[in-house]
Formats: structure tokens, C-alpha cells, sequence
């Protein structure tokens, strides 16, 4: 494995970040599914509230972008457009499987919450949504690493 390039793993991961935050408030509403404040769900879980809320998610998710990059310069063998799909695998498995599931233990109000691979928020359609973001993710990784 080579030196990490930082510059790189940051434009990377705040491309990725921002595309998949853009594509969950217009992807998600174009396929018919809930509209879901991830940004404020995301500053829920880390306990702000209000106003603040959606300010603090969005950081929050840069900051698990930037993680998810780091781990993508440093341990994945593979850096080119198809490896940053594939990477993008991971965080998209770790989402269906444990995120997601999980939401109702942070107090976020989401009513039905989406539970295990997103089941009671349009089941297929809503994996085929999140499988989508994060291939958008992994495209950025891919492109800009």
C-alpha cells in the first residue's frame, strides 16, 4: 500500500459525502419513497436538536465520509472507479444491516421506522435507493482518490 494522498482522500470524501446527501433529498422523493431529513437524523443520533440539527448532521456525515475514505486510501487494494463501487459495498451493507435498523435506539422521530434493509419504507425500492447512493459514493472515491 502506498502513502496516503490527502488531498485526494479529503476531495474525495466531500464529493462522496455531498452526492449522497443530495441524492437522498432528491432520490428518494423521485422514486416515490419518504422523504427522510437524514442530515437531522444524522445530528439526532450525536443529541442536537432543533434548528441545529440538520447544521450538525451534515457535519457529522462529512466526518463518517472522511472515515469511510480513510479506510478506503489505506486498506483497499483497489483504487479506480470500479473499486471505489465496490468499496462502496461495505458502508452500503454496514447501512442496511446495523444504520438503519437502529434509528428507533436514537430517538429519531420517523414513523415506520425504516427497519432491516429498509422493509417498512418500500423494501426493494428503498435498498435500490440506498444501493444507488452509495455506488454514487463509491463512484466519488473512485474518481477523485
Amino acid at each position: 500500500m502506498s502513502t496516503i494522498q490527502w488531498g485526494s482522500l479529503v476531495l474525495a470524501a466531500l464529493a462522496g459525502s455531498t452526492a449522497i446527501l443530495v441524492s437522498m433529498y432528491l432520490l428518494l422523493p423521485a422514486m416515490g419513497l419518504p422523504k427522510l431529513d437524514f442530515a437531522a437524523i444524522t445530528g439526532g443520533w450525536v443529541g442536537a436538536t432543533g434548528r441545529y440539527a440538520k447544521v450538525v448532521g451534515v457535519l457529522v456525515f462529512a466526518v463518517g465520509g472522511l472515515a469511510w475514505a480513510f479506510l478506503y486510501a489505506r486498506f483497499w487494494p483497489w483504487h479506480s472507479v470500479l473499486g471505489g463501487i465496490g468499496f462502496a459495498m461495505i458502508p452500503f451493507a454496514v447501512s442496511m444491516a446495523s444504520v438503519l435498523p437502529e434509528l428507533a435506539r436514537f430517538h429519531v422521530m420517523i414513523q415506520p421506522m425504516p427497519g432491516f434493509v429498509l422493509i417498512k419504507v418500500g423494501g426493494p425500492s428503498s435498498v435500490a435507493a440506498n444501493l444507488v447512493e452509495h455506488i454514487i459514493f463509491g463512484l466519488c472515491l473512485g474518481m477523485f482518490y
